[in-house]
């Protein structure tokens, strides 16, 4: 039986379930047969607010955003919207990490200092 799926046994706590769907979707390049079972996931049976709260506890919030907004089916309005929303707040935030690192880099360029990023930007390339 598929996880999320309606007859789920009663005695797997929905706790896990959400962890489930968690690991599922922290990925980068996400495999066919895992786009599948994102697909046919029961999302309206989750505890959003746990799952949120699970996913920023393990700082895959805006991965599991972007991979659940464009897999998931059945996924309620509200959520989605919370979603999006923590996923455009990491986008900028990023954005501004990858500009001060372009300007900092600049200042050391100027000084004749060598560096040499490793994080952030530069480990994403």
């Amino acid at each position: 039986m598929a996880p999320g799926s309606d007859s789920m046994s009663s005695t797997t706590p929905q706790r896990e379930d959400g962890f489930d769907l968690l690991c599922a979707l922290a990925g980068a390049e996400l495999a066919p047969e895992r786009i599948e079972r994102i697909a046919n996931w029961n999302l309206s049976a989750l505890d959003w607010s746990e799952i949120l709260r699970l996913a920023e506890h393990h700082g895959v919030l805006p991965l599991a955003a972007r991979n659940l907004i464009e897999h998931g089916r059945g996924l309620p309005p509200e959520i989605e919207r919370s979603l999006r929303s923590a996923y455009e707040a990491n986008l900028r935030r990023n954005l501004w990490f990858t500009a001060e690192l372009a300007r900092i880099m600049q200042h050391f360029e100027r000084r004749q200092a060598r560096a040499v990023p490793y994080k952030g930007p530069a480990l994403a390339q």
